[in-house]
């Protein structure tokens, strides 16, 4: 009887054990169930946050994206030959494409705010060619010594003149110099003149992409105007409006000189301007020699 008991009672304690841990078991998991309701109600919200947070970022990012290739265009907008920085004056809504005159204009946006003058030089070879770059509103002026040489650039809407002031006083330069070159460099006197953002004769050919910027590319021709050139190519950026890259063409149609831009360099205001711009004389459409000019902008002078 007594064992009986024992065993009676034994089994009783398991059973109540048991009931307990059940009892316990159940309040441990339905605890952790609230706790992992909890958990991922934080966890959605922190994911909520989190996609908001990157759809921000990836707005930012993309406006600041967008900044920083206007930014680059705008370093890139270097007047070939001048040193002067092009602005953007394009008319067209964004949404619109340009018309070539329209890129044109803006190529020769009025330059009354750039006054500055600027020390640079000519290179061929070992030969160094000096000179002052005086930049004066649409005015520019490209003074030389030894000898003395002085040539002035007027840029207006319409036209442009270009001079040679000597003791007499200042003298347009003659359509029969144009294809001379200046201080027996790489560069003619039309180079200078930039006369060919005025030609009428002008029309989109299609779209360029350079350093990752985008540029319209222009062909112009001169339309009866005195030119020792056929057909000049220029691109021009699509958002700046900055005119980047040159080649001229010869009545034949065949390459007769490419102006690159190879490095630019920062000005005291922030404004930028190339450093070193490569100009090659072509010969039946490759280079002529193994010695191009370079135009070179050594750095800027106090204005007198």
């Amino acid at each position: 009887m007594t064992t009986q008991k024992q065993v009676k009672a034994g089994i009783e304690s398991a059973r109540k054990s048991l009931t307990l841990f059940r009892s316990q078991t159940k309040g441990t998991i339905e605890s952790a169930r609230k706790s992992l309701t909890f958990f991922c109600s934080q966890l959605k919200g922190a994911i909520e946050s989190a996609r908001k947070s990157l759809t921000l970022f990836r707005s930012q990012l993309k406006g600041a994206i967008g900044r920083m290739l206007i930014c680059k265009e705008v370093r890139h907008a270097l007047l070939l030959g001048s040193g002067l920085l092009f602005l953007p004056v394009i008319s067209s809504s964004a949404a619109e494409k340009p018309t070539a005159p329209e890129i044109l204009k803006g190529a020769r946006f009025n330059q009354s705010s750039q006054h500055r003058v600027l020390r640079g030089q000519l290179r061929t070879g070992g030969e160094k060619i000096p000179f002052r770059l005086v930049l004066n509103g649409p005015e520019i002026r490209y003074e030389f010594s030894d000898p003395s040489q002085i040539l002035v650039l007027k840029m207006g809407e319409q036209s442009s003149r270009f001079e040679e002031v000597t003791k007499e006083g200042s003298e347009q330069v003659k359509t029969g110099r144009f294809d001379d070159f200046v201080r027996n460099s790489d560069v003619t006197y039309e180079d200078l003149a930039l006369r060919f953002l005025y030609w009428k004769d002008a029309k989109i050919i299609g779209d360029d992409t350079i350093a990752g910027i985008s540029y319209y590319k222009l062909e112009l021709h001169p339309d009866g105007s005195p030119s020792q050139y056929g057909t000049v190519r220029a691109w021009i950026g699509k958002r700046s409006g900055a005119l980047a890259q040159a080649e001229s063409y010869g009545r034949n149609g065949i390459l007769a000189a490419k102006f690159t831009v190879t490095s630019i360099r920062p000005l005291s205001d922030g404004a930028y301007i190339f450093k070193q711009m490569r100009i090659e004389r072509m010969s039946g459409g490759k280079a002529k020699d193994s010695t191009p000019t370079y135009l070179e902008i050594m750095g800027e002078l106090k204005a007198q």
